[in-house]
């Protein structure tokens, strides 16, 4: 293949790949933690101010809400959200300011949202491509077949073209701890001060972009001082990274860095983290205030856990075998398939230096670890840095392949994984590989940020026009307002005939608790909107299955207040059944008194409104006393 030819194929695949990206974003409203870096991004921009989040570092606020401003025009509410100077209780910090702030930026600030949120988007779709193309580079050592398949890999596959499309830190720190590997790769095979430096620069992009970025820099330093020569060049080595990725830190928090010390945290915090011994260390660090802050958050956050759901299990202390059961379930086997054959072709390989092996083998092998390890389980995106290694391997495997039939074999995995990403427009999310049931199945084993992140309100929308559903009954996971995006809904916690729509996260029982719509996992959904928000178009046969199969007083009800005009007698029955599930129940009490009246059974109706009326009484209850009373009367004539 000409050079030529070659880069016109890269350039046509990151194209497309654009064009996927674009086109499926303008489709999608906002994810659960967008709102943190579009709005709070536009905030920070308007206001100069980077001490915003905790949760994570101002470079990507930079990054969206520059384009929010200048060009989605985004408007910005007072007040802004600021992290304090002094000691906070980070146990307790939840981040719900800001996120309250970011949807009043949204969608009350009077500018257009969905122009803000496009803009705001924009930069992490190129920094995907940006992504794809470093991959690129450093695979066509290995030829140009090669090289485009490790392109085409990290392009299409259905996690990078979901999260490219949104303002998230995952995307940013896969091309950062690319970089990462790249440099430190340089740094030991060159050992110049210029490799050195540019080891630096990638370690502290890694840390200004997600704040797990530290977790890279112990590890680079580690095989620095294993591979990287002689005791003095290491410790110039290790000093110049350190003294650059310094520098990284310092520049992502201007203009207001809080670097000058002292630094204060609360007792409370260090000595549930074991951290009071360093506290001296903590307090004087010429590192950024709110930087020092979020980290000790993280850590507790840590320590505390949060609910996750996996497999029809939901746990605050997550499973160390989450993460690679999620690669399993989000990425496209064939993608599987070709890395594992790859890392084992390039660590035989005798072209590829050891330090490059290493290099391109460590800092993934980081992200699994310490993603493994912790007790946050809400997404496999937090491995998304996983993926261009996978793709580098995939090369690895192409380019040590010999044989027609092997080549055919790479080919067809290959394309299975771009088929995966391109098919799954728009919905890039709800992938879930076809093995283990695809998408519809996907609630079984996975919600949250996998398949549930609050991204189709339109989708939504779209389908009750095409319907013409006016109202339904709506559960939503996510950040978007409903009434914004055209859909008049009710709440979907009551029981009733008509149509519902329920979030999958929601569906799955992980939350909200109590599982709420346990009686609705157990009906057909019309369809799956998005692959994310169930459809259901419940009537009185599925109310009264639900009813069979032990559902609560509350289904009871429902049922019977459903057949109360047309089969009173049979309504009767259903509340005589609530009444034995829950004896006393005010409501059941009430209703089948009036449906053993309306069904003409004066007797009965008789003494089940002596029976309300003496509970209704005991419940100080005077309008139902009241009501019982006339009925009481009227049927005693």
């Amino acid at each position: 293949m000409s050079t030529r030819l070659h880069q016109t194929a890269v350039a046509a695949l990151l194209s497309l790949f654009l064009v996927l990206v674009w086109g499926a974003a303008a489709q999608k409203s906002e994810t659960m933690d967008e709102g943190l870096f579009v709005g709070c991004g536009a905030a920070q921009v308007r206001t100069l101010d980077p001490n915003i989040d905790l949760t994570h570092p101002p470079l990507l606020r930079w990054l969206a809400g520059l384009p929010a401003v200048l060009l989605g025009r985004a408007r910005v509410p007072e007040p802004v959200p600021q992290i304090p100077l002094g000691a906070m209780d980070l146990r307790r910090y939840q981040v719900q300011e800001e996120f309250d702030y970011a949807q009043r930026l949204l969608y009350d600030a009077g500018h257009d949202h969905r122009r803000v949120l496009l803009w705001g988007r924009l930069p992490f779709a190129i920094l995907g491509a940006l992504c794809a193309w470093m991959v690129w580079r450093e695979a066509k050592r290995l030829g140009p077949w090669p090289a485009l398949s490790a392109a085409a890999a990290v392009l299409f596959t259905p996690e990078m073209l979901a999260h490219s499309g949104w303002a998230h830190s995952d995307v940013a720190s896969a091309l950062a701890t690319l970089l990462v590997a790249l440099t430190l790769a340089k740094a030991i095979e060159r050992g110049t001060p210029e490799a050195d430096r540019a080891l630096g620069l990638a370690l502290g992009l890694a840390a200004t972009v997600k704040l797990t970025g530290f977790l890279q820099w112990p590890a680079a330093l580690l095989v620095l001082a294993a591979l990287g020569g002689g005791v003095g060049r290491v410790l110039r080595g290790a000093g110049t990274v350190l003294g650059i990725g310094w520098v990284v830190l310092l520049v992502a928090y201007m203009p207001d860095p809080r670097v000058i010390g002292p630094h204060e945290f609360s007792a409370g915090d260090l000595d549930a983290l074991g951290l009071l011994g360093v506290e001296p260390l903590l307090r004087w660090a010429p590192l950024p205030d709110t930087m020092l802050k979020g980290v000790v958050h993280a850590l507790l956050l840590g320590e505390q856990g949060q609910a996750a759901f996996f497999h029809g299990q939901v746990s605050a202390e997550g499973w160390w075998y989450y993460f690679p059961v999620a690669i399993f379930l989000k990425y496209p086997t064939g993608l599987l398939v070709l890395a594992l054959l790859g890392v084992l072709a390039m660590w035989k390989s005798a072209q590829l230096s050891r330090a490059r092996r290493v290099a391109l083998t460590v800092p993934p092998l980081v992200v699994l670890l310490a993603a493994m390890s912790q007790s946050i389980n809400i997404g496999v995106r937090s491995v998304l840095p996983i993926l261009p290694f996978f793709a580098l391997w995939s090369a690895e495997a192409a380019a040590a392949v010999r044989s027609r039939r092997a080549h055919a074999a790479v080919a067809v995995l290959l394309g299975s994984t771009i088929f995966s990403g391109v098919a799954a427009y728009p919905d890039f999310l709800t992938y879930f590989n076809p093995l283990l049931g695809g998408t519809r199945a996907a609630d079984r084993w996975l919600v949250d940020s996998n398949l549930d992140w609050g991204q189709d309100l339109p989708a939504l929308r779209s389908e009750m026009q095409r319907r013409g559903i006016g109202q339904l009954r709506l559960a939503y996971f996510g950040a978007g307002l409903p009434a914004r995006h055209g859909i008049e809904a009710l709440p979907a916690g009551e029981f009733a005939e008509g149509w519902y729509a329920v979030s999958r996260s929601f569906l799955s029982g992980w939350w909200p608790r109590g599982d709420p719509y346990a009686w609705l996992r157990d009906l057909e959904p019309v369809t799956l909107i998005g692959g994310s928000i169930a459809l259901f178009d419940v009537r009185e046969a599925d109310v009264e299955a639900a009813w069979r199969r032990g559902g609560s007083a509350a289904v009871g009800m429902a049922l019977g207040l459903i057949r109360l005009n047309r089969d009173p007698a049979g309504a009767a029955r259903v509340f005589a059944g609530v009444l034995g599930q829950r004896p006393g129940h005010h409501g059941a009490l009430f209703q089948r008194a009036a449906a053993l009246e309306a069904a003409g059974s004066v007797s009965e109706a008789l003494a089940a409104w002596r029976a309300f009326l003496a509970a209704a009484e005991g419940a100080r209850d005077e309008t139902g006393s009241a009501h019982a009373r006339a009925r009481i009367q009227a049927l005693s004539r």
